[in-house]
């Protein structure tokens, strides 16, 4: 939207000024403060959080904006392909680098984050059979409309 707003306004002022304005933001809706409970997906092995991550991140903040935010949960997973150890690593810091993307780019306090590393475990059912798409973590957020 503001790169949008900018070119607009680059191009106007070609042709003698600008006089577009920003939107202002949407009221605070206290409805919007619920348990909300997503996942963000990793390529392969990646621990690097992909564009489209960043963006499912940066809507979900924007959807609580306003929420007081009790506790927010990463549960870094991994599916059983590796070792149980390297897992456990590649788990950990995929938990690791939302949290911290979520302190420093949405805002949320890192004080009331649960950072966890679930690795393989969970990856196969009991009956032997693999969970699909394990290359992910999971982000539970409480969020509710007042301390």
């Amino acid at each position: 939207m503001l790169r949008t707003l900018m070119l607009a306004c680059v191009g106007a002022a070609v042709l003698g000024g600008c006089a577009a304005t920003q939107q202002a933001a949407a009221p605070f809706d206290p409805a919007t403060c619920y348990q909300r409970d997503f996942n963000i997906y990793f390529a392969g092995r990646s621990t690097e959080l992909t564009d489209d991550a960043q963006r499912v991140i940066d809507g979900m903040g924007e959807a609580v904006r306003g929420c007081y935010i009790r506790e927010v949960r990463v549960i870094g997973e991994t599916d059983e392909a590796g070792n149980a150890v390297t897992n456990d690593e590649i788990s950990e810091r995929r938990a690791q680098v939302i949290a911290e993307y979520l302190a420093s780019r949405v805002g949320w306090p890192r004080s009331r984050m649960v950072v966890a590393a679930a690795g393989e475990r969970g990856a196969v059912t009991e009956e032997g059979l693999n969970v699909p798409v394990r290359r992910r973590a999971r982000i539970i957020v409480e969020a509710q409309a007042s301390e």
